[in-house]
């Protein structure tokens, strides 16, 4: 047991700031609703599960953490490839082992037939347990090509805010085995750096596959790959 709390009262909670979270940053993408008429009939009709922001696209907020190797990585990391993106902590129990292991099912399928470049960054909001080390020893249990990313606390909240991404901080001086409650869903972010799309809860990996194949193929008709 890493924590008091039982995992249904985490999944319970994750749930509840997953909510808030997507509520906060559909803020910023209310556009979208008044645009989309205007691609009525067009491929982002069949999305089952994702939210596509090409109707309102914006740049992903400005970053600067460390890979689970100890290098930089910022924006530039995003460029010319598409980046799955999904917040979370090593000692997480369930939510996010199991997102990972949807995105490897994924990522591995859309790639065995498609030639697309496709990547998943893991990004911890653990910074006081999960090092560069730990963290590399974990992505790898999924995939040696997950990338794995951290930084100081002021580094990870500037960017989880702007992208309405919620967790909470363990209290100074309580257990070492503390769970952390986080936001749940995914980021797509195009090989343009612009953020695309957000996949929330459940996260079934055909899904995300389809879904993807139709992002993609909208892409590549929008910006003429």
């Amino acid at each position: 047991m890493l924590s008091n709390f039982s995992i249904s009262n985490q999944a319970g909670k994750v749930y509840v700031y997953s909510v808030f979270a997507v509520i906060a940053f559909a803020i910023g993408i209310v556009a979208y609703s008044q645009i989309a008429g205007k691609h009525k009939g067009s491929n982002l009709d069949n999305l089952t599960h994702a939210t596509s922001l090409h109707a309102s696209p914006r740049t992903f907020p400005v970053f600067n953490l460390i890979d689970h190797n100890g290098n930089k990585f910022s924006n530039n990391e995003l460029k010319d490839t598409w980046n799955f993106i999904f917040f979370g902590f090593t000692h997480c129990p369930d939510v996010c082992p199991l997102t990972l292991s949807t995105l490897d099912q994924a990522t591995s399928t859309i790639t065995s037939n498609n030639p697309v470049d496709v990547k998943t960054i893991f990004i911890s909001v653990d910074p006081n347990r999960d090092t560069p080390q730990v963290i590399e020893k974990y992505v790898k249990h999924f995939n040696k090509r997950i990338v794995g990313l951290t930084g100081s606390d002021e580094q990870l909240k500037l960017l989880t805010q702007s992208l309405g991404v919620v967790y909470t901080s363990p209290e100074s001086g309580k257990n070492k085995n503390y769970l952390i409650d986080h936001s749940a869903h995914i980021f797509l972010v195009a090989p343009n750096g612009n953020l695309v799309a957000l996949f929330s809860t459940p996260h079934k990996h055909q899904t995300i596959v389809d879904d993807f194949i139709i992002l993609n193929n909208y892409y590549n008709n929008l910006h003429g790959s």
